[in-house]
């Protein structure tokens, strides 16, 4: 495997970084094979305690093998070990600032608020909503309580679960201890376990129904913070009539930047890049790339 061809996914717990990886690719979480990085001379500099990577062309390990391979142990140089720097969460956008030129938009830093933010501002008390969502009942609401509790049992996450009936989904709200290590890195364990759940579900009810994972109210924060950061920079694209470029994102992410600048005549936003995740562009209108309809998703 060349290391262009690498995906790297790590978490504080292996299995967290399992979690990550199952529902990137979607498989269970048993059955995904993947080397276990030793963190070494400096070299892979994460924040996060275990890292991980798989083989995008075979993610899926064979039927009786065992669940993890160990990776060689990297030896004093980066080039020796074939190892390349991993991200905290699964690198998709790998070879992308390459394929940026210089005049197409400059990378500006993510200002989200950081875990311990989050995590602070839920435990202060965020407004809750105006009518409370009644618990949910029924075959499927408890396949949803036992689907959910096993993937945190995976990720190894200690955290109540509440399974309330939302609008046309069920509504999953996660409390406890292991909030934090939920929604770090922009929520990537909580979405993975949003990812996950129907299909869990399925498999114990032979049917499947829409879920909706939050704790502490993170999915509107997280909108909140993305709208304040869409209008920012496109204020600073209008002043400069430069076109900016944000990190790489994932598709409800890119979405929210897209609808928030949606009535803005005087920028257009764009993603681009290849994979789940992509970088949004976003210019001067004058800018606007010819055959280029308001938005590509």
């Amino acid at each position: 495997m060349t290391n262009k061809g690498r995906r790297f996914f790590s978490g504080d717990t292996l299995e967290q970084a399992v979690m990550q990886a199952a529902s990137h690719y979607q498989v269970d979480p048993d059955e995904v094979a993947y080397r276990k990085v030793e963190k070494r001379h400096g070299f892979l500099r994460v924040r996060r305690s275990v890292v991980i990577d798989v083989d995008p062309d075979n993610p899926r390990r064979d039927l009786g093998s065992e669940p993890f391979v160990s990776a060689p142990s990297p030896s004093a140089t980066p080039e020796s070990s074939g190892v390349t720097e991993a991200p905290e969460v699964a690198d998709e956008t790998a070879g992308l600032e390459s394929e940026i030129s210089e005049d197409e938009p400059k990378e500006i830093a993510d200002p989200v608020a950081s875990p311990e933010v989050s995590a602070r501002s839920a435990e202060e008390g965020v407004p809750p909503p105006a009518e409370r969502l009644p618990e949910a009942e029924g075959e499927m609401a408890e396949a949803a309580r036992e689907a959910t509790g096993a993937l945190l049992e995976v990720a190894d996450l200690e955290l109540e679960v509440e399974v309330l009936q939302g609008d046309g989904q069920l509504e999953i709200e996660l409390s406890g201890p292991g909030q934090q290590a939920l929604i770090a890195d922009r929520g990537s364990l909580l979405l993975a376990i949003q990812h996950l759940l129907p299909r869990t579900i399925r498999g114990l009810t032979g049917r499947s129904v829409p879920c909706r994972v939050d704790s502490g109210n993170f999915h509107k924060m997280q909108e909140e913070s993305l709208e304040r950061l869409a209008h920012k920079v496109a204020e600073e694209v209008k002043q400069e009539d430069k076109p900016r470029s944000l990190e790489p994102m994932n598709p409800a992410e890119r979405r929210i930047i897209h609808l928030a600048l949606a009535e803005d005549d005087g920028v257009v936003t764009e993603s681009q890049g290849r994979g789940f995740f992509k970088r949004v562009a976003i210019r001067p209108a004058r800018q606007r790339p010819k055959g280029f309809d308001h938005y590509n998703r």
